[in-house]
C-alpha cells in the first residue's frame, strides 16, 4: 500500500522518482518549450528529489545522432544523476533533417536555452550557471551554445540570451568544410546542399571555428583516437583555436576508441569532474590513479640550466598558474627546473612507457638564446602516434603552432593535452616548420582513473 501511494504521489508531482543513486531524482517528461510551423519542441526535467531553496546550476544536453535521428531519451543515466549534486538536468529534442534543415536544430537549442533561463525561477536554477553537453551531432550543437549567444526567432540577443560558462564535447564535429571519410556525410546531410565553392560560406558558418571569440565559454572535450566518422582533427582544430583567443581549454584523447565510446566510465568520471569543479562544488567519489605509474619527466637536450634572464612571464598560460624558472609547479605536482635545448632538426619524438591511465602532457616551448629567436624555430606541427593493430593513427595535436606568433620572443609556452592510455609506448612526434625547430621540455604526469 505504501509503494502504490508513493507511485501516485510521485505522479501528482509531475514525474517518477528514481532510487538509482545516493539521491532520488524527479523527472518532468515533455516539457514544451516552442512551438513552430506545427512541430512542438519539448524537453525532460530532471530535478533533486530534495531541492532546498538555493539555485542550483543545470546542465543542458543535447543528443546526437547524425542530425537525422535520436531524441531526449538517449541521456545516459550518468548524467540524470548529476542531480545527485544539486544541478537540474535538461535533455532536449529539435528539429531533425527530415523536418527542418539547417540552422533549424541550432535555432531550436538556442530557444530552448532561452526558455530555462527566462524560467530559471520556476525550475530553480541559476541562469549564469549552465554547462552543455553533448555527443557527436550534439557535441557540435552544444558547443554553439558555448561560442554564440541565444538568440530568439527574430535574430534579437536580449538578456536571456548570454552564452552557457562550460560546454563539455564528445566527438563532436568542429569543421564542416571536412568531408566525412566513413559513413553518411552528416553534415552535408544537414545542409541539404553540396560541399562546393558556392556553398563554402554556409559550411564555414556552420564550423565551430568560426564562432570562437574572447567572451567564448570553457571548453573539455573528448575524442577516440580511431574515430572513423568524426576525424581527431575536429577537435584538435577547435582546442587550438580555443587557445590562440586565450580561452580555458582542455582536450583528452581517448586512445584506441571509435566513434562513440566503448567504455563511458572514464569519460564521464573526467568530465564529471570538470563540471564539478566549474561550479565548485565538492567531488564526492574519490579519484583513483593506477598503480606502478609515477610521473615523468622528460628533457629534450642538455642539462644545462636555464639563463632566467632571457625570460619573461608565459603570456598564454593555459590551465594552470604563471611559472618562474627554473622551477615549475603544476597543479599541485613539482616538476624539475627546465632545462636549455640543443635538439634540434626538421623533426623527432619521444616514446612514453606509461601504464594504463589517464596522464597529463605538458609540452613547453621556450629558449633561453638571444641566438634562437627566430620566428621559424618556433614553428611546429605536433602529433601523437596511437597503434593500431600493424599500423599507427597520428593525431595532430599542435598543426600549424606558432609560438612565435603568440607570444613572440624570449617567452616560455606551456600547452597540454590529456591522454586515456591504454598501450604503453605512445610516441610524441615533433615537426618542426623548418630546420632548427625544437621544443625545450615536456612532462607526464598521471591525473587518474
Amino acid at each position: 500500500m505504501r509503494s502504490k501511494l508513493f507511485l501516485k504521489l510521485s505522479v501528482l508531482m509531475g514525474g517518477l522518482v528514481t532510487s538509482m543513486a545516493a539521491q532520488a531524482y524527479v523527472a518532468e517528461k515533455d516539457v514544451e518549450y516552442d512551438y513552430i510551423n506545427g512541430t512542438s519542441l519539448k524537453m525532460d526535467v530532471y530535478r533533486p528529489s530534495n531541492p532546498g531553496t538555493a539555485l542550483r546550476p543545470a546542465l543542458i544536453f543535447i543528443h546526437g545522432g547524425c542530425y537525422n535521428s535520436g531524441s531526449k531519451s538517449q541521456i545516459n543515466n550518468d548524467v540524470k544523476e548529476l542531480a545527485d549534486d544539486g544541478f537540474t538536468v535538461f535533455s532536449l529534442d529539435y528539429r531533425l533533417a527530415q523536418v527542418a534543415l539547417y540552422p533549424a536544430g541550432l535555432t531550436d537549442v538556442k530557444q530552448a536555452l532561452r526558455f530555462i533561463r527566462k524560467n530559471s525561477s520556476r525550475f530553480q536554477i541559476d541562469p549564469n550557471k549552465i554547462v552543455t553537453h553533448g555527443e557527436s551531432a550534439g557535441g557540435h550543437l552544444a558547443s554553439m551554445l558555448g561560442l554564440q549567444a541565444a538568440e530568439d526567432r527574430k535574430g534579437a540577443v536580449d538578456k536571456y540570451s548570454n552564452r552557457v560558462q562550460l560546454v563539455v564535447d564528445w566527438f563532436g564535429r568542429a569543421d564542416f568544410t571536412l568531408t566525412q571519410s566513413t559513413g553518411t556525410d552528416c553534415a552535408q546531410g544537414w545542409i541539404g546542399q553540396p560541399r562546393n565553392s558556392k556553398t563554402l560560406s554556409i559550411y564555414k558558418n556552420a564550423s565551430l571555428m568560426t564562432h570562437v571569440d574572447s567572451k567564448s565559454a570553457a571548453f573539455f572535450i573528448i575524442h577516440g583516437t580511431h574515430d572513423p566518422q568524426v576525424n581527431p582533427i575536429h577537435s584538435t582544430s577547435l582546442i587550438n583555436t580555443l587557445w590562440s583567443k586565450g580561452r580555458e581549454a582542455d582536450l583528452v584523447l581517448y586512445e584506441g576508441q571509435g566513434h562513440g565510446f566503448g567504455s563511458r566510465g572514464i569519460p564521464w568520471n573526467l568530465s564529471r569532474t570538470r563540471i564539478l569543479k566549474q561550479f565548485g562544488i565538492t567531488n564526492r567519489r574519490a579519484v583513483t590513479k593506477a598503480a606502478g605509474a609515477p610521473s615523468y619527466f622528460v628533457n629534450a637536450g642538455q642539462p644545462d640550466l636555464p639563463n632566467t634572464s632571457y625570460f619573461t612571464p608565459d603570456k598564454n598560460f593555459v590551465g594552470g598558474t604563471m611559472f618562474d624558472y627554473g622551477n615549475v609547479k603544476t597543479e599541485g605536482t613539482e616538476t624539475p627546473a627546465l632545462y636549455s635545448d640543443s635538439r634540434y632538426g626538421g623533426k623527432f619524438s619521444y616514446k612514453l612507457p606509461v601504464v594504463n591511465g589517464v596522464y597529463r602532457i605538458s609540452l613547453y616551448f621556450a629558449e633561453n638564446s638571444p641566438a634562437v629567436t627566430a620566428k621559424g624555430m618556433r614553428q611546429f606541427d605536433v602529433s601523437m602516434s596511437f597503434p593500431n593493430g600493424t599500423s599507427t593513427v597520428s593525431v595532430p595535436v599542435l598543426p600549424n603552432f606558432d609560438a612565435y606568433a603568440i607570444a613572440g620572443p624570449n617567452t616560455a609556452i606551456r600547452r597540454y593535452v590529456h591522454v586515456i592510455s591504454k598501450t604503453p609506448n605512445l610516441n610524441i612526434d615533433f615537426q618542426g616548420k623548418i630546420g632548427n625547430a625544437f621544443i625545450s621540455a615536456f612532462s607526464v604526469t598521471q591525473t587518474g582513473y
